[in-house]
């Protein structure tokens, strides 16, 4: 015996009001647009667009590290964002916050590696510590590279929030990043 589900669309979910919905509102890749934010977690933020839902990646927050969207973003608020994508399949728009008039990267005199800049620290990720330089460059600092014996280690109550000369020992252009050493 074979059995037989018939599938049928109920018009008022379909995805096709999504896709009506994006292409009345003439959003399309690139666009900029104002949403407000309806839920905030560590990673996503969701907003609403025009009444269609978006989704901001921590990644798309800024240029720089975002550890937490709960950082930069409250809900009921207001941000202008850019349409990263269009995601017909799980009806939503992704969205991003790296305008392209402000990557550091482009707007900057950025160091060369083997120079000694100010960074300020930031969070400890993992075994690295996150530091800013000109408050919007990520500056990747490994443990090991805060003091040459392990007695001489910095706390790291004392060294977030600090600033301190880092000697810039790569720079990766692909990813928009130093890595340093005090």
């Amino acid at each position: 015996a074979v059995e037989i589900a018939l599938l049928r669309r109920n018009t008022v979910f379909s995805d096709s009001s999504f896709d009506e919905k994006a292409r009345e509102q003439g959003i399309v890749e690139g666009l900029r647009v104002r949403g407000v934010v309806l839920d905030v977690s560590r990673d996503i933020t969701i907003v609403d667009i025009a009444g269609i839902n978006g989704e901001l990646k921590r990644s798309e927050c800024e240029w720089y590290t975002v550890p937490n969207c709960c950082d930069l973003f409250k809900k009921g608020k207001d941000f202008e964002f850019i349409v990263k994508g269009i995601d017909s399949n799980r009806s939503i728009i992704e969205l991003s916050r790296r305008f392209p008039n402000d990557d550091p990267w482009q707007q900057n005199a950025l160091p060369r590696a083997r120079e000694i800049v100010d960074v300020t620290f930031i969070a400890k990720v993992g075994d690295r510590y996150l530091g800013r330089l000109n408050g919007n460059i990520d500056v990747w600092i490994p443990r090991y590279e805060l003091a040459w014996l392990e007695s001489q280690m910095p706390d790291e109550a004392t060294i977030i929030g600090s600033e301190q000369k880092v000697l810039l020992i790569e720079r990766n252009d692909a990813e928009k990043y130093f890595v340093g050493s005090i």
